[in-house]
């Protein structure tokens, strides 16, 4: 950081005291489940009643492990609800450019291209349950 100050002190200082207090717990990979990096974005278009901005957001697995999760109010309003998506899907598709860099520079390259599920809620369930979300392409 350019000009660090007392807040980013105390932040680092409250996550190595969460760190320390949490050493015994990670992430749990079955044995059965690939590394298939894949997620979900959305909005919900004009979701507040008093201001009318929508909510964005998304979540990465990894395998059976959620890596990554971000819900946020809007900061502009949207006129039409395409437009709110398109914003969910640029954040989303930030993250998972980071997140598939960071996965190849751990050296758990993916091979294939990152899979996102439908926007339905009841076909979303459908893949969750049905486990086939986790099969290998």
């Amino acid at each position: 950081m350019a000009a660090p100050r007392t807040i980013h002190f105390t932040v680092v200082l409250y996550i190595l005291h969460y760190i320390k207090g949490n050493l015994g717990h990670g992430l749990q990979f079955s044995s059965r489940s690939f590394l298939v990096l894949f997620g979900f974005s959305d909005a919900d278009w004009t979701g507040d009643p008093i201001d009318r901005r929508s909510t964005t957001g998304y979540y990465f697995y990894l395998g059976d492990a959620l890596i990554s999760w971000y819900s946020k109010k809007q900061s502009v309003v949207s006129r039409f609800s395409t437009k709110s998506k398109y914003h969910a899907l640029a954040n989303a598709t930030s993250k998972l450019l980071w997140l598939r860099w960071l996965l190849t520079d751990m050296e758990a390259p993916q091979a294939s291209p990152t899979m996102e599920l439908p926007s339905s809620n009841l076909q979303v369930y459908g893949f969750l349950w049905s486990g086939y979300w986790c099969q290998p392409w």
